[in-house]
């Protein structure tokens, strides 16, 4: 700390000391960012070769990928077998889901684990797509329980009816109309299942 006026101007002499070193080198780190271009042209070329035709670079490219396909043979037909792939079988299910995404996986993850699922639905044109796109969604695995896409209502009595459903040793996936479970319900059944109602829907 500087008390007094001379010692004021010994650190201004050691100040400037310390600076003469600095001085004797004026540019101790050079800009290293290049000169610029004294050519503005980017291109030296001044011939530049005409661009390639699009026409032979599509036939190049889709003979390239034909090649690749035909390595491919074996994938080409589990893609073209599994009807996970196609659109079609999976859109009933979506659509008489109401495009609800958790409860789809719900159902799936309800079939993986060996549960009775019942669907049910006031149109049965709809149950049975909604089933097999179900079991579609399954692939590569196969269901291999009691499959019954549409169970008409008036096929049983409720009381075989609620035997089939509440008793079944195994698990299943049945369809049927929703006057059925209504019934049952209405007769203060208890079913341990899994049941979703499926929509039509335009």
């Amino acid at each position: 700390m500087v008390r007094s006026y001379e010692q004021l101007s010994e650190a201004a002499a050691h100040t400037q000391a310390l600076r003469e070193p600095m001085s004797s080198n004026p540019n101790p780190n050079p800009d290293p960012s290049p000169s610029p271009n004294p050519n503005p042209n980017p291109n030296p070329n001044p011939n530049p070769s005409p661009s390639p035709n699009p026409d032979q670079a599509l036939r190049e490219t889709m003979s390239s990928a034909f090649s690749a396909l035909l390595k491919r043979d074996g994938d080409l037909r589990w893609l073209v077998g599994n009807p996970f792939w196609l659109a079609s079988p999976l859109e009933p299910l979506f659509r008489g889901l109401g495009w609800g995404v958790g409860e789809v996986v719900y159902l799936l993850c309800a079939l993986l684990t060996d549960q009775k699922v019942l669907l049910h639905a006031t149109d049965p044109s709809v149950l049975l797509p909604a089933a097999q796109a179900l079991r579609a969604l399954m692939v590569p695995l196969t269901y291999s329980s009691l499959y019954i896409p549409y169970l008409p209502a008036t096929l049983l009595r409720p009381s075989d009816a609620i035997t089939l459903l509440n008793d079944s040793t195994q698990p299943y996936l049945i369809g049927t109309h929703s006057s059925l479970l209504q019934t049952l319900v209405g007769n203060g059944e208890v079913l341990d299942l899994v049941r979703v109602r499926v929509r039509r829907r335009a």
